[in-house]
């Protein structure tokens, strides 16, 4: 029975999570021949105790490849960050990027769990472990609520960190304008109690109830009731999820920081969805890009979602670590077909008129 005492807005963050992880393993099979998707999986989940504390990773692509530090959004697991960029392993692979998604510590069972962690503990943590992996340079990627702890740890780490890419990702919420993030009343309520929503948490009602009805009527006309409701099912469970350390996981982005988003001096790239309801385009993508310390990148997409640009330009973030943005990722015409391009920045305003479109062929 779910708890009388839950409302919708605290599953707003899981429910962003969980559909981006069912999209990915719904859509991968349809296009694998395309050679961008492969089939998905859930990783293998990686634990290591250091310091008294216990740290959780997974790992995609290539294990020799550029570490690419993955700071998974809400509810913050390595396995269903990980598991939503799945479809991508083989692509990260060819690309020659091991991609490290980091548990933040106390979001499952897995991990070691503190009350009082703050972002500086994330990034102590982020320390300890690209130290166990041999990680010395290595470029940040953050999806969501992710977006607090890969900025933290840009910060903190100048000389280490080579770029800084935040898709659809939170900044600060006090430079952010509180009626245009719409989480007021999160922020209100964890900034007094890091266990306010771990109620919320205890029990997960069933997909139906907590997803937003566009979602539903989507996924359910694309890849079928059955199928959608197995690979919730299956997300829910990976979690094994911790409700006090979830909310205490999701308060640490809240809380003040103890650096400013001008201490930030690696590129930054940001993606966003302009239709993005969750992290409002008008919000912290304008205003992170704004504020960090060094050169930044907005890459707007329009039409699109929070999970929708999250899962569909991965491609483009490993292209602008690569070219430093001086390439995008077009769908162009080739003959009575199309093809994926990248394409230099100054051609691209001509093959968007000649009706070229943004991101590969294979979301066409």
């Amino acid at each position: 029975m779910m708890n009388a005492r839950r409302s919708q807005r605290p599953w707003a963050g899981l429910t962003l999570a969980l559909t981006s992880l069912l999209v990915a393993l719904a859509v991968a099979p349809a296009a694998a021949a395309d050679g961008l998707l492969n089939p998905p999986f859930f990783p293998a989940v990686n634990s290591e105790t250091i310091d008294g504390r216990t740290l959780v990773w997974s790992e995609l692509g290539a294990a020799d490849g550029f570490p690419l530090f993955f700071a998974v959004g809400f509810p913050h697991a390595a396995s269903t960050g990980a598991g939503a960029l799945s479809p991508l392993d083989e692509f990260l692979r060819r690309e020659n990027v091991r991609l490290i998604a980091f548990e933040r510590t106390g979001a499952t069972n897995r991990s070691t769990f503190d009350v009082d962690d703050t972002l500086d503990d994330y990034v102590a943590d982020v320390e300890r472990i690209t130290a166990l992996l041999g990680v010395e340079r290595f470029s940040v990627l953050a999806f969501s609520a992710g977006g607090p702890g890969a900025l933290a740890v840009a910060a903190t780490f100048p000389e280490r960190v080579r770029s800084v890419h935040l898709m659809a990702a939170r900044g600060r919420y006090e430079d952010a304008l509180a009626e245009r993030t719409g989480e007021q009343a999160d922020f209100e309520a964890l900034i007094d109690d890091p266990l306010a929503y771990a109620p919320f948490y205890e029990f997960f009602p069933p997909p139906r109830v907590f997803l937003d009805p566009n979602d539903v009527a989507f996924l359910d006309a694309n890849f079928g009731t059955e199928f959608v409701d197995f690979y919730f099912a299956t997300a829910i469970e990976e979690l094994d999820q911790n409700p006090e350390g979830l909310s205490a996981s999701r308060a640490i982005g809240y809380q003040p920081w103890s650096f400013a988003l001008g201490d930030v001096v690696a590129p930054v790239f940001v993606y966003q969805g302009w239709d993005d309801t969750s992290i409002k385009a008008e919000g912290y993508a304008q205003d992170t890009a704004a504020r960090v310390g060094g050169a930044s990148s907005v890459r707007f997409y329009p039409g699109e979602s929070h999970f929708e640009a999250h899962l569909k330009h991965v491609d483009q973030v490993v292209l602008d670590l690569q070219t430093f943005g001086r390439r995008l990722i077009l769908c162009v015409a080739d003959g009575e077909g199309r093809r994926t391009e990248q394409v230099p920045v100054p051609r691209v305003a001509r093959r968007l008129q000649e009706g070229a479109t943004i991101g590969d062929c294979v979301w066409q």
